[in-house]
Protein backbone atom coordinates (compact mmCIF):
# COMPACT_ATOMS: atom_id res chain seq x y z
CA UNK A 1 0.00 0.00 0.00
CA UNK A 2 1.10 3.23 -1.07
CA UNK A 3 0.32 6.16 0.91
CA UNK A 4 -2.45 8.73 -0.57
CA UNK A 5 -1.12 12.74 -0.95
CA UNK A 6 -2.98 13.99 2.56
CA UNK A 7 -0.74 11.30 4.08
CA UNK A 8 2.62 12.15 2.28
CA UNK A 9 1.93 15.94 3.68
CA UNK A 10 1.51 15.01 6.80
CA UNK A 11 4.59 12.50 6.74
CA UNK A 12 6.49 15.10 6.03
CA UNK A 13 5.36 17.87 8.14
CA UNK A 14 6.51 15.42 11.01
CA UNK A 15 3.98 13.00 11.89
CA UNK A 16 4.65 10.13 13.26
CA UNK A 17 4.66 6.97 10.61
CA UNK A 18 2.71 4.78 12.67
CA UNK A 19 -0.23 6.21 12.43
CA UNK A 20 -0.43 6.09 8.49
CA UNK A 21 -2.74 3.33 8.77
CA UNK A 22 -5.13 4.95 10.39
CA UNK A 23 -4.45 8.00 8.29
CA UNK A 24 -3.80 6.91 4.67
CA UNK A 25 -7.53 4.84 4.16
CA UNK A 26 -9.63 5.24 1.19
CA UNK A 27 -13.06 6.65 0.94
CA UNK A 28 -14.74 3.68 0.46
CA UNK A 29 -12.87 2.15 3.70
CA UNK A 30 -13.89 5.08 5.75
CA UNK A 31 -17.85 4.48 4.69
CA UNK A 32 -17.66 0.92 5.31
CA UNK A 33 -16.14 1.74 8.94
CA UNK A 34 -18.96 4.68 9.21
CA UNK A 35 -21.84 2.39 8.41
CA UNK A 36 -20.66 -0.74 10.72
CA UNK A 37 -20.01 1.47 13.81
CA UNK A 38 -23.53 3.03 13.17
CA UNK A 39 -24.84 -0.27 12.82
CA UNK A 40 -23.09 -1.36 16.45
CA UNK A 41 -24.79 1.78 17.60
CA UNK A 42 -28.18 0.85 16.68
CA UNK A 43 -27.96 -2.82 18.27
CA UNK A 44 -26.92 -1.37 21.36
CA UNK A 45 -29.84 1.03 21.45
CA UNK A 46 -32.32 -1.06 20.32
CA UNK A 47 -31.33 -3.76 22.73
CA UNK A 48 -31.11 -1.64 25.87
CA UNK A 49 -34.88 -0.22 24.31
CA UNK A 50 -36.15 -3.61 24.21
CA UNK A 51 -35.22 -4.82 27.61
CA UNK A 52 -36.52 -1.44 29.12
CA UNK A 53 -40.12 -1.70 27.33
CA UNK A 54 -40.51 -5.29 28.19
CA UNK A 55 -39.77 -4.75 32.07
CA UNK A 56 -42.11 -1.82 31.36
CA UNK A 57 -44.48 -4.44 29.89
CA UNK A 58 -43.82 -7.25 32.46
CA UNK A 59 -44.02 -5.16 35.33
CA UNK A 60 -46.42 -6.35 37.98
CA UNK A 61 -46.78 -4.61 41.25
CA UNK A 62 -46.86 -6.36 44.31
CA UNK A 63 -49.76 -6.11 46.53
CA UNK A 64 -50.23 -4.43 50.00
CA UNK A 65 -50.48 -6.71 52.25
CA UNK A 66 -50.53 -4.99 55.50
CA UNK A 67 -52.95 -3.09 57.09
CA UNK A 68 -50.58 -0.42 58.30
CA UNK A 69 -49.05 0.30 55.41
CA UNK A 70 -52.31 0.24 53.69
CA UNK A 71 -53.57 3.12 56.20
CA UNK A 72 -50.20 4.97 55.95
CA UNK A 73 -51.00 5.31 52.34
CA UNK A 74 -54.42 6.38 52.57
CA UNK A 75 -53.95 9.04 55.26
CA UNK A 76 -51.52 10.33 53.32
CA UNK A 77 -53.61 10.63 50.06
CA UNK A 78 -56.60 12.19 51.87
CA UNK A 79 -54.90 14.88 53.83
CA UNK A 80 -55.58 17.73 51.46
CA UNK A 81 -53.75 20.22 53.95
CA UNK A 82 -50.25 17.67 53.53
CA UNK A 83 -51.39 18.29 49.43
CA UNK A 84 -51.57 22.23 49.21
CA UNK A 85 -48.59 21.71 51.38
CA UNK A 86 -46.18 19.74 48.87
CA UNK A 87 -47.75 21.57 45.60
CA UNK A 88 -47.10 24.76 47.09
CA UNK A 89 -43.47 23.60 48.35
CA UNK A 90 -42.98 22.59 44.60
CA UNK A 91 -44.60 24.51 41.86
CA UNK A 92 -42.77 27.40 42.27
CA UNK A 93 -41.01 28.60 39.33
CA UNK A 94 -37.61 27.23 38.48
CA UNK A 95 -35.17 26.89 35.90
CA UNK A 96 -32.59 24.21 36.15
CA UNK A 97 -29.54 25.64 38.23
CA UNK A 98 -31.17 27.79 39.99
CA UNK A 99 -31.67 28.78 43.40
CA UNK A 100 -35.12 27.28 43.20
CA UNK A 101 -34.57 24.08 41.38
CA UNK A 102 -32.19 23.32 44.41
CA UNK A 103 -34.81 24.27 47.07
CA UNK A 104 -37.20 22.09 44.99
CA UNK A 105 -34.51 19.07 45.01
CA UNK A 106 -34.00 18.99 48.83
CA UNK A 107 -37.94 19.62 49.52
CA UNK A 108 -38.24 16.18 47.83
CA UNK A 109 -35.34 14.33 49.19
CA UNK A 110 -36.62 14.89 52.68
CA UNK A 111 -40.14 14.40 51.72
CA UNK A 112 -39.58 10.88 50.51
CA UNK A 113 -36.83 10.31 53.55
CA UNK A 114 -39.53 10.93 55.56
CA UNK A 115 -41.89 9.04 54.12
CA UNK A 116 -39.27 5.82 54.32
CA UNK A 117 -38.69 5.70 50.49
CA UNK A 118 -34.74 6.72 50.56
Amino acid sequence: LSPCVPCLLRLSSGINAEYMGVLCMSPTMRVVLQVALCVVIAVICQVGGRSWKNKKRTHRAKPITSTKVLKRFANAMSDEQNLSRNLDAILIPRTVGSRNHDKVREYIKRAMSASGWS
